[in-house]
């Protein structure tokens, strides 16, 4: 790296983790407001519905496109190829939408469960969260990463505190979970999209042939894992019931607070970095060696402090959903 480049890179790693440190404090204190008022039935109950929404955007390859916003763009940063995955989203997102509205009493059918409305009323959040995705990946392309901290921090200061006057003030209960999340939404998307009139995009036109062997390269394995994550969120709700998705959740997210989080914060920035530097197979694997020398030894003091602390945390903040700690080991 050249003594700017340098400079810039680590500005961006310090808004990148600020972005996580927020996000972590944030995400803690919403889990021990919200979680705990609920209880594991009812938190695993909405926690399982958003689950099967937004992993079913995955399945349908909305995580593709927006992969491709983050693997392909930072290279040229072409305005209509941000225009296609946008509208491409969109109409994907409303179509979705319509089936699980249509399907919704089938869906829970075969998986047992019940609330029709309250899964309704979650599937909005399928025309809302590919969006906001699709826009963070954006002003990452862009290293735009003091920009990404403000929006997606507001957001999530916006969902705590709409979630905390719906649930605990308003009594709406595990409804008020999913119209604290759909408002806060609709604020971070609106931010986006009035921010994005910044930035200056590249007039080059699309690379027809760079973005073919993109697609044939990355699609089959996106697809195939976006179905994969999809089939484990069928199977755990056709044979766990919600006491136990409640205590799956908690730890799931205990562990996402103490490891991913910290590691993904090091990965977003390294990643439009490196695209530039397409071109030059020594820088690429020299990004890719950094990242993953780092994402082992951090996860691996990670996973040992989270095994340590995880059962006082839970005894003293999460008493109803102690039992969670004997499945930290399998995240």
């Amino acid at each position: 790296m050249t003594e700017r480049t340098s400079k810039g890179f680590a500005k961006n790693v310090l808004f990148s983790y600020s972005n996580k440190v927020l996000t972590l404090v944030v995400s803690f204190l919403y889990t021990f407001l919200i979680a705990n008022y609920l209880g594991p039935e009812k938190y695993g109950a909405i926690t399982y519905f958003i689950s099967f929404v937004t992993g079913l955007a995955g399945a349908l390859g909305f995580n593709f496109l927006i992969g491709t916003v983050s693997n392909y763009f930072p290279k040229g940063k072409p305005k209509r190829l941000f225009k296609l995955l946008l509208y491409g989203i969109l109409g994907l997102s409303f179509l979705t939408f319509l089936a699980l509205l249509i399907s919704a009493i089938p869906i829970l059918a075969f998986l047992g469960k019940s609330g029709v409305s309250l899964f309704q009323l979650t599937s909005i959040l399928i025309l809302l969260a590919p969006s906001f995705t699709l826009f963070t990946a954006l002003f990452q392309g862009f290293k735009r990463f003091g920009s990404v901290l403000k929006v997606v921090g507001a957001e999530s200061i916006l969902n705590l505190a709409f979630a905390v006057v719906a649930v605990l003030f308003l009594n709406l209960d595990v409804y008020g979970v999913i119209y604290a999340k759909i408002a806060s939404l609709i604020i971070a998307v609106a931010l986006f999209a009035f921010l994005s009139k910044k930035l200056v995009f590249s007039k080059k036109p699309i690379d027809r042939k760079d973005l073919k062997r993109y697609l044939i390269t990355f699609a089959p394995f996106s697809l195939v894992r976006g179905w994969e994550g999809q089939a484990l969120t069928v199977l755990i709700g056709l044979f766990v019931g919600n006491f136990q998705l409640g205590l799956y959740y908690m730890a799931q997210k205990l562990a996402s607070i103490a490891i991913a989080t910290p590691i993904n914060s090091l990965r977003d920035v390294l990643l439009p970095y490196s695209l530039e530097k397409s071109s030059d197979l020594k820088v690429i694997g020299n990004y890719a060696s950094l990242n993953v020398k780092l994402a082992l030894v951090v996860s691996i003091l990670l996973s040992i402090a989270l095994l340590a602390l995880g059962w006082p945390v839970l005894y003293l903040l999460f008493p109803k959903f102690i039992e969670a700690y004997w499945l930290l080991p399998f995240f």
